[in-house]
């Protein structure tokens, strides 16, 4: 691929409501994978730090807040519509500040570990006759759509709440009945994810439990905290103080 230079708008078309950031610099690729194939979305919009950013390009957001055109915080609220669902509202991003129609106030804020993705610190983890404060380096990321668990904890924490690994599909299947919390040690505080985001129902009787074994070889994070945790908490993403924050949902 080859990198190319242009306008990037972030919103709709009504240009009262859309941050529009010049010169910002971006990937075009000469071949895609095939994910793309049968999927809507074209690329991927990166929204971590500059240091881990090819060619050491600057991120879209962050050349927007570097040319000051935005204050350098971003809410990411997730709506749950389940896997079957396409092209319903899935929730909103806002650019420069909180989400103050669909999250409440934050609970708390976390200061980054590293600025590269964003990942900070968990303390502890639990789930039905289950629990472990090892601790571990996390990260929040909206592009993975399962929990990411080290290996071990993720094969522990299946067998406490009855599901099993099925080879063809690579999931924790379990029954659809089934009512699981997780509940994760952040700082001092406990954030707990409701069934809802952790059984995923996949039609025709069939359910899969919301997470993957990964393995970091001892390098970079142990955990990623995915849609799971987004859907169930409102992030806010603090540039300019290299924290995180979470914030309940409204209901409505």
């Amino acid at each position: 691929g080859f990198l190319g230079n242009d306008t990037l708008r972030f919103g709709g078309s009504d240009e009262s409501d859309t941050l529009i950031v010049p010169g910002v610099v971006f990937g075009q690729a000469v071949k895609i994978a095939d994910f793309f194939a049968d999927n809507p979305l074209d690329g991927i919009l990166g929204l971590g730090f500059r240091a881990i950013a090819a060619e050491d390009v600057n991120p879209p957001f962050q050349q927007a807040v570097d040319l000051g055109l935005v204050a350098p915080v971003f809410t990411v609220f997730m709506e749950h519509r389940g896997v079957t669902s396409k092209g319903d509202y899935g929730g909103v991003f806002t650019y420069g500040g909180l989400d103050d129609v669909n999250c409440g106030e934050v609970i708390a804020y976390e200061k980054l570990t590293r600025a590269t993705y964003w990942q900070f610190h968990m303390n502890g983890f639990s789930t039905r006759n289950f629990a472990v404060s090892k601790g571990w380096e996390v990260i929040s990321d909206t592009g993975t759509s399962f929990l990411g668990l080290p290996g071990a904890i993720a094969e522990l924490t299946a067998d406490s709440v009855g599901a099993e690994f099925d080879d063809l599909y690579e999931l924790y299947q379990i029954n659809c009945t089934a009512r699981v919390t997780f509940n994760l040690v952040i700082g001092d505080r406990m954030y707990t994810l409701e069934s809802q985001n952790i059984v995923v129902d996949f039609g025709e009787d069939y359910c899969a439990l919301a997470i993957f074994p990964m393995n970091s070889g001892g390098f970079g994070p142990q955990w990623i905290l995915g849609d799971p945790f987004i859907r169930q908490y409102c992030n806010i993403h603090d540039i300019g103080n290299q924290r995180i924050g979470f914030a309940k949902k409204l209901k409505k």
